[in-house]
């Protein structure tokens, strides 16, 4: 009984030490608090959003320093991915669940989709549409939950497709262009613009409009012959 009693101690006393030393390792490993000032500030400038929320887990300085930048991340490059679930009944907010963290639920402020239908997103940007069937007319905006701010677009007559911009949306020189699947033509506007410019292809052929796309400020259409 002695004996058990002894080896029994003689484990607990491993364990603790073992624990111990595998503490004072990881925080050996982890403690990346002395690099030189603005490493860190280079590293994260670098991530993307997914592994910047993962670069909070290299320790704790590096945690610290990635709860007091994630704002100016976020709006250095994008917002957190969610899925927007608006109300039952028309309300001034919407719900919205992360896709990156388990169980998390967001209220976001929305004044500006009372009434409104939610038509799609383009990176940040939620498009956001009101038809007024009594004047034929659709007005159109676009607005970021994550910062508040909204761009309202000149109004259609019909729902279009696809809507694709150059820039920052509500910057001078940003230019808007909607499209229809499969339709003829596409619509340009600009911010000193009044309305939208109508566009069609090139007549005399078959072809139609199936993607709309920008990169790096260029527009590219993509067509298919009936």
């Amino acid at each position: 009984m002695e004996q058990h009693k002894a080896q029994v101690d003689q484990y607990q006393d491993w364990s603790r030490l073992s624990t111990k030393r595998c503490k004072q390792y990881k925080d050996q490993v982890r403690d990346w608090s002395s690099l030189p000032g603005g490493v860190v500030e280079k590293i994260s400038d670098s991530l993307c959003l997914y592994d910047y929320l993962c670069f909070s887990n290299v320790c704790k300085s590096w945690r610290s320093y990635q709860e007091e930048t994630l704002q100016l991340h976020c709006n250095r490059s994008c917002g957190f991915p969610c899925l927007v679930m608006p109300k039952e009944t028309e309300s001034e907010t919407a719900c919205c669940v992360s896709l990156l963290e388990k169980n998390k639920l967001l209220q976001l402020e929305m004044p500006t989709s009372s009434g409104g239908l939610f038509w799609g997103c383009i990176k940040d940007w939620l498009i956001i549409v009101k038809p007024f069937i009594k004047f034929a007319i659709i007005r159109m905006s676009l607005l970021n939950p994550f910062t508040g701010s909204k761009v309202d677009l000149p109004n259609t007559c019909s729902y279009r497709t696809k809507v694709v911009f150059s820039g920052y949306p509500g910057k001078q020189n940003c230019v808007y262009m909607l499209f229809s699947y499969k339709g003829t033509g596409y619509d340009v506007w600009i911010p000193e613009a009044k309305d939208w410019c109508r566009c069609c292809l090139e007549e005399g052929t078959d072809d139609v409009l199936i993607d709309l796309i920008c990169f790096k400020g260029c527009f590219y259409l993509l067509t298919k012959e009936l």
